[in-house]
């Protein structure tokens, strides 16, 4: 239900942002404001979860998730203003709208199944060296690169 939760949020609060715009100021912009504002008030702790969720299945870092997001809140923070100051106020519901697509496609991403890589031969691969004097015999053809593919929603 989160997912549902979190994709239900994103569109409703994006599509109240950007009709604040066409709503032409004054008392229908602030209903609408608030309204953008309380459906999307879930989307970052639910966007949050997904990512700690997602890095434990994969082995990932959750900081370096939180790094990287940092990061490009920082970088587009520094483009968004470049087009305030030369487009003006209004440039930035129609960045706000037009980067809503490619994250609305990253969201929908969230929910789809992933294929993670488990060792299948982990003992094969830490095997104990044969005592000095002895031959040391290849583990079998591929034994060594053997990995089973395993479905990150399991």
């Amino acid at each position: 239900i989160h997912n549902q939760m979190l994709l239900g949020g994103l569109i409703s609060s994006t599509l109240l942002r950007v009709a604040v715009f066409f709503s032409g100021g004054g008392l229908p912009a602030a209903a609408l404001a608030v309204a953008a504002e309380a459906t999307g008030a879930p989307v970052v702790p639910f966007v949050d979860s997904k990512a700690m969720q997602i890095s434990e299945q994969t082995g990932s870092s959750y900081g370096e998730q939180r790094l990287w997001a940092s990061a490009a809140w920082g970088v587009f923070s520094i483009i968004a203003g470049v087009a305030l100051d030369h487009f003006g106020f209004q440039s930035n519901f129609a960045i706000y709208a037009a980067m809503s697509v490619p994250l609305l496609w990253v969201t929908l991403q969230l929910n789809r199944p992933r294929l993670v890589p488990q060792p299948a031969l982990q003992p094969a691969l830490h095997a104990p060296r044969p005592a000095s004097g002895q031959e040391a015999h290849p583990p079998e053809q591929g034994a060594a690169t053997a990995v089973a593919w395993t479905s990150a929603s399991e």
